[in-house]
Formats: structure tokens, sequence, C-alpha cells
């Protein structure tokens, strides 16, 4: 469940400041990624952070690619973004106990940025306010939609900072907590003729050691058959 903020002012902020954020995840909101060597110093807002492939054929986002020169021994260097994704901010917090925090947005100027959802699903050892893990983010839900941003806060998230559409998530558990793991499954979703398609999913999160947060790598990846059954039900729901 995230713990909302709806003030006007930390909403203009959002928008001018990669260190300011509205939306705090409490709860928890989730997958399976690679080694956690991939993942180096926490680090936030550098254009120079890109999307690469390895040579298991896994394609994760590497703050030190920036150019196929800078890739490793094997990798093929893939750009800023990929199938539309782009990460603006993803390092650890300190903020009411230890996490990650994160920012990513979704362009495709073929599509109509009216069609494009967020849908993240959290998986934990730690679930709060009465969650079964795996389960849709926010929990409890804050309308009858799977969406991350309700209907009423989409506007404040679409078409900004040369994005589509805007995701942000700061999951947390406390520090003095050993060997909790959270992880997210973010998948974008797109409306094609009254039925939502994933467009790409990416998996995130953290695990707690000696009372800081371990981040996981940001891999892209498959949607998980929870998700899907998520997708598949609402859109059983529409017209």
């Amino acid at each position: 469940m995230r713990t909302k903020l709806v003030l006007p002012i930390f909403l203009a902020l959002l928008f001018v400041s990669c260190e300011v954020d509205p939306y705090e995840e409490t709860s928890g909101k989730t997958l399976n990624v690679g080694s956690l060597s991939k993942m180096k110093a926490p680090h936030t807002c550098k254009d120079e952070e890109h999307w690469v492939e390895a040579e298991n054929g896994t394609i994760y986002w590497d703050e030190n690619a920036t150019s196929q020169g800078t890739t490793k021994p094997g990798e093929t260097y893939l750009g800023a973004t990929y199938n539309g994704l782009s990460i603006s901010k993803y390092k650890t917090h300190t903020v009411n106990g230890v996490g990650v925090e994160i920012k990513a947005g979704y362009s495709n100027r073929s599509k109509s940025d009216s069609e494009v959802r967020w849908i993240q699903t959290i998986r934990t050892n730690d679930p709060l306010g009465g969650a079964s893990s795996p389960y849709n983010d926010p929990q409890p839900a804050d309308d009858s939609k799977p969406f991350y941003w309700t209907d009423t806060e989409l506007p404040n998230y679409k078409n900004k900072e040369g994005q589509n559409l805007i995701f942000y998530d700061r999951p947390t558990r406390s520090g003095s907590q050993n060997g909790i793991k959270w992880e997210g499954e973010l998948s974008t979703v797109i409306n094609k003729g009254n039925e939502y398609k994933p467009a790409v999913t990416i998996r995130y999160g953290f695990e707690t050691k000696e009372g800081v947060a371990v981040p996981l790598p940001i891999e892209i990846n498959s949607p998980s058959s929870f998700q899907d059954k998520t997708i598949a039900a609402y859109n059983k729901t529409l017209p």
C-alpha cells in the first residue's frame, strides 16, 4: 500500500526535482531478478544510465553503461530506453525505514498516452496490511481497477518530463529487521480494443541486510502468471 500525500506543492516538486517525490510505498507493492553484483552504489537522476543485454540474454539496467564501449565484455548496449521504458532514478533510501526509490517513464509515440497504464505486483516475505504475497499494488485497493495510479491520480503523471506516463514508488521496511525481501513486478499495459495487454515488464526491489537495504538489479522480464491473471480478470469487466 502506498502512503499518498496528495498535496499540490509536493506534486509540483515532483516534476521539477529528481530528489522530491510525493508518494511513499510503505507496505510493499514484485519479482525474481539477477545477481546483486550488477547493482553498485546508490544513484539518482543521471541520463547516462542505459539498458544492456548480457551474454546470457538477460536485459538489465546498468548505471555504468553509456555506450557499447562502456559495457562489460560480451554485452550489447541497447540505449536509454527499452520498448519505451526508461529509468530516471533508482537508489536506496532511509526514510521511515530502509528500502529503494524508483522513478520510471514510459513513452511510445505510436500509441495514445490515454491507453497506457501501470500495473505492479508485489512479492515479499513481509507483507503489510493483512496482504498475502503475491498481491496487486496498492493493497488495499484504492478503487475497483488494478492500475497503480487511479483515474483521479492519472492526470498528474501523464505527459510529464517528456514521457507519456511516469511511475514512482518508494517501498520501505523496518531497518531493524534482516532477511526481508521485497520484489516489485512493474508492467506497462496498453488498451488494444478494450483489452489491456502488457507492453514491457521490469523486476526490481531490495533485501535487508545488517540494517540496510541492498537493491536488486532492474531486469526486463515477462509478466508472471499472477499478473497475467490480474489483467485477464479486469479485461473481462470491460464492455
